[in-house]
């Protein structure tokens, strides 16, 4: 079997958020709505995985999205940019200092019974 060279972008999307009165966490309910809202209408398919890490020194949950594209499809480059408007609006919406995004080149295959 022969696998493809493709690109597999990740997006870590913190759940917790600073404010004045302490920290308070982004819920299931509040991501699945960003999901539904601003996920789903920008993409055709996705992997979201749940992790655990930490920013500045504090444990928090986030969401990894994962996507692949082969290498020499023009839709890299448009998901990136789809992406960057979702990333900007979680920022927003959630009061984010940032989310980390990776691209890291991979073999893979689409398989399918067609």
């Amino acid at each position: 079997m022969y696998l493809d060279k493709m690109i597999e972008i990740k997006a870590y999307f913190g759940m917790n958020i600073n404010t004045p009165e302490g920290t308070k966490i982004v819920t299931d309910q509040a991501f699945a709505w960003f999901q539904k809202t601003h996920l789903d209408s920008r993409f055709d398919g996705y992997t979201i995985e749940h992790g655990e890490g930490s920013w500045k020194g504090t444990r928090e949950n986030c969401r990894i999205l994962s996507m692949v594209y082969h290498a020499d499809s023009n839709d890299i480059y448009l998901a990136g940019h789809k992406l960057a408007e979702a990333i900007e609006i979680y920022n927003r919406e959630f009061k984010q200092d940032c989310v980390l995004v990776t691209q890291t080149e991979i073999k893979g295959m689409f398989l399918s019974n067609d």
